[in-house]
C-alpha cells in the first residue's frame, strides 16, 4: 500500500481545499494521494467508513466493512472500479451513516483524466435534506392512506370547477365512478347558481376557507344534503386549488324531519282533545300544553313556558293543589276540583284528572 503523498500543485491544492464537502484524491490502485482541509477536519461524513487514518487503500478497507455485511461499502467498491476502468465518468451514493437513518451522508465519486488517472472522492452530510424528504414522504403517505380511507368524501379541484381527483367514499355518496367525475367537473354534482353554492363561493373567496351547508346531485337526480368544510390553496406552481372535504346529512336530515313531523302530530292530537290538557314533571314545570290552555286562560306559550303548574291556579288553593299534585305521583293517578286564575285574574273551576306515566327514567 502506497502511502499519502503531496504531489499536488498550489493551484491543484486550493482546488481541493475549495471544493464543498470532504474531498480525497485516490490512484489508479486505490490509494489516498490528497486530502483537502475539511477532510483533515473529520467532517461531512467519511466517518461511516471510519477512515480514521488517511493512509489507507480504499479498496482494501471497503472489503473489510463489505465482510463485516455492509452493502453501502460494496456499492462503493463496484462504483470506484467502473470510474478507475474508465466504464463511467461520475457515480453518486446516498449512505445512512451506521445504518441507523439519523445521519446520511451523498458520496460523489469522479474521474480525474491524465497521464495517470485518479479519482476525485467527495463526502457531504446531507442528513437536513434527507430528513425533509423522509418527512415529506410520510406525509404523502399518511395524506394518501387518509385520502382513500376517509369516510367523508373528498374532491380536489380548482377554482374554475375542474375536478382534479376525487377519493372512494366520494364516488360512493355521489354515484359516479372516479372517471365520470373527474372528466364531468363540478357542474355534474352541482347546481352553480344554488344560493347555497354562491354563498359557498363568495366565502372561499374572501377568506379562503368556507364550512357549512351545501347540496350535491347524486347520479340518480337526487339531492344530497351535505356538511362540507371547503380550502382554497396554493399549489406548488403558484395555481389556487380547492380541496372539499363533506358528509352526507341524508340520515340526518331525515331523522330530523321525521322527529319534527312526530312533533306537529303530537301536538295536533293534543289540540284535538276537549279542554285543558297538560304535561308536567316532577318539579310541577308545564312541558307540553294544548292550545284550550292559551285559549282559556289567556296567556301566550312564551308566557306558560316561564311558569310552573302550580302557580296558574288560585292563590287560596295553590298550596292544597301542591299537596295533593305530590300524592299523585306517589300513588299513579287523582283527580280533584280546583279554581284556576286567567290571565286577567279571573277564577274558573276545573275539574283534574291526573296519571301518572314514566318517560326516558322521568316521571311527568
Amino acid at each position: 500500500m502506497k502511502k499519502r503523498t503531496s504531489n499536488l500543485s498550489n493551484t491543484e491544492k486550493c482546488f481541493l481545499d475549495a471544493i464543498p464537502g470532504s474531498a480525497a484524491i485516490l490512484d489508479e490502485d486505490g490509494n489516498i494521494i490528497a486530502v483537502n482541509s475539511e477532510w483533515d477536519k473529520g467532517a461531512n461524513c467519511p466517518c461511516w467508513i471510519d477512515l480514521k487514518d488517511h493512509n489507507v487503500n480504499i479498496y482494501q478497507h471497503c472489503q473489510k466493512m463489505v465482510a463485516a455485511g455492509n452493502d453501502y461499502a460494496l456499492r462503493m467498491i463496484l462504483n470506484l472500479r467502473e470510474i478507475s476502468d474508465g466504464e463511467k465518468s461520475s457515480a453518486e451514493l446516498t449512505v445512512s451513516v451506521n445504518n441507523e437513518e439519523k445521519t446520511w451522508c451523498k458520496v460523489s465519486i469522479s474521474r480525474i483524466e491524465g497521464d495517470s488517472p485518479k479519482t476525485l472522492l467527495v463526502f457531504n452530510d446531507v442528513t437536513s435534506s434527507m430528513q425533509a424528504l423522509m418527512s415529506l414522504r410520510d406525509s404523502e403517505e399518511k395524506y394518501s392512506h387518509h385520502f382513500k380511507h376517509s369516510v367523508s368524501g373528498i374532491i380536489l379541484g380548482n377554482s374554475t370547477g375542474k375536478i382534479l381527483d376525487v377519493n372512494p367514499a366520494a364516488c360512493t355518496m355521489l354515484g359516479y365512478s372516479r372517471d365520470e367525475l373527474i372528466s364531468g367537473g363540478r357542474s355534474l354534482i352541482v347546481n352553480e347558481e344554488h344560493p347555497a353554492h354562491l354563498e359557498m363561493i363568495q366565502a372561499r373567496e374572501e377568506n379562503a376557507y368556507y364550512e357549512g351547508e351545501k347540496e350535491y346531485i347524486h347520479k340518480d337526480g337526487s339531492i344530497i344534503p351535505v356538511e362540507i368544510t371547503s380550502v382554497v390553496y396554493r399549489n406548488g406552481d403558484g395555481t389556487l386549488n380547492v380541496i372539499n372535504t363533506f358528509r352526507d346529512k341524508t340520515v340526518e336530515k331525515n331523522t330530523q324531519f321525521s322527529l319534527e313531523e312526530e312533533r306537529r302530530f303530537s301536538q295536533a292530537a293534543l289540540n284535538s282533545i276537549p279542554g285543558i290538557f297538560i304535561v308536567l314533571n316532577k318539579q310541577g314545570n308545564l312541558e307540553r300544553w294544548n292550545n284550550a290552555l292559551n285559549h282559556d286562560l289567556g296567556y301566550t306559550a312564551a308566557e306558560l313556558k316561564s311558569k310552573s303548574c302550580i302557580s296558574l291556579f288560585d292563590e287560596e288553593d295553590k298550596p292544597w293543589v301542591e299537596s295533593v299534585i305530590g300524592k299523585i305521583f306517589e300513588t299513579g293517578s287523582g283527580n280533584f276540583v280546583a279554581r284556576v286564575s286567567t290571565k286577567g285574574s279571573k277564577s274558573r273551576f276545573y275539574h283534574f284528572h291526573f296519571n301518572k306515566f314514566v318517560s326516558q327514567e322521568e316521571e311527568y
